[in-house]
């Protein structure tokens, strides 16, 4: 069973487990209700287990960013590029066999061809960490990606909830100070309710740039998620299918001493199967250590601003 189908099956039983445990996490049942809470409480077992999902998924981001360098599959398809196909496709006549340019062109193409397979060597090597640490990870990120977006939701109705609340109650305040007048004893009554709120904002504040922060980082996580699968996906099929049938057929011309007869047609076929395959994966490896670079970027600074309770200006 493939990395995708293992992703799936899990999720589908996760599913039901989180929203369970999303719909018995209870908010309050009013704004009142949640106004009259400590403002410092607010939000806070949502905060604790964002941080303890962030603690898990940044040293899996961390170990799969060193399976590959970006150059791997780039090298490779640079050389196999430099395959001059026309060394073996090219009719050498009797002149050329006699003065040795026949044998010549088959040596360079045979250094070619060594220098291709050392190449791509190394890109198996590289796959085999790349679809084996995917194949580790494709289920346990997808378990943390459910709850933090569990997290998310519950902090976007925590935040919403409130927000109305405090809407409510500045609106409230608004039309006792329309009638305090004069009072003196009134309007400094009114003030003492108000200054008891601005924790409450600052409170909802943070929340929500966590919650905003946190959606920007379920989505980068999405993103390459998405290029490490099909990375793994490249290197566990595309490549190997089109590496196994090039190998089959130019290994022979390689040894021979000898420029053998050759379908045209068929061999550019199968160099070009295997450029295209190395090129998806010189572009996509690249594409997902980047975006992993993002992620490891902003792990630690949402985990820093949980923690020091301080959203972004």
């Amino acid at each position: 069973m493939s990395t995708s189908d293992d992703t799936e099956r899990t999720a589908a039983f996760m599913t039901a487990d989180l929203a369970s445990a999303m719909s018995s996490r209870a908010q309050p049942s009013s704004a009142d209700a949640l106004l009259a809470q400590p403002p410092a409480k607010l939000g806070l077992v949502h905060l604790d287990h964002v941080l303890d999902a962030l603690a898990e998924l940044q040293p899996l981001v961390e170990a799969r960013s060193q399976d590959v360098v970006a150059g791997v599959p780039l090298s490779a398809r640079e050389a196999l590029t430099a395959v001059n196909l026309e060394l073996i496709l090219q009719p050498h006549g009797w002149l050329a066999r006699t003065t040795g340019q026949a044998k010549a062109g088959m040596a360079e193409f045979t250094r070619q061809f060594r220098a291709a397979d050392e190449a791509l060597q190394a890109l198996r090597t590289a796959g085999r960490q790349v679809v084996q640490r995917q194949g580790q990870q494709a289920a346990v990120l997808e378990r943390l990606r459910m709850r933090l977006d569990v997290e998310s939701a519950a902090l976007k109705g925590l935040v919403e909830q409130g927000s109305k609340g405090l809407q409510a109650a500045h609106a409230e305040l608004q039309k006792q100070r329309a009638v305090a007048g004069a009072d003196a004893a009134l309007a400094a009554s009114l003030r003492q309710q108000a200054a008891r709120y601005e924790p409450f904002v600052a409170r909802f504040k943070l929340l929500r740039a966590v919650q905003s922060s946190l959606t920007g980082l379920l989505e980068s996580l999405g993103r390459a998620q998405v290029q490490w699968l099909a990375l793994a996906r490249t290197l566990d099929e595309a490549v190997p299918s089109a590496e196994q049938a090039w190998l089959q057929v130019f290994r022979p011309y390689a040894d021979a001493r000898e420029q053998p007869r050759v379908n045209r047609e068929w061999v550019e076929d199968l160099h070009q199967k295997l450029a295209e395959a190395l090129a998806h994966a010189a572009k996509t490896a690249p594409l997902a250590l980047s975006l992993d670079a993002q992620l490891q970027q902003a792990l630690p600074d949402l985990r820093r601003m949980i923690t020091e309770g301080t959203p972004p200006a």
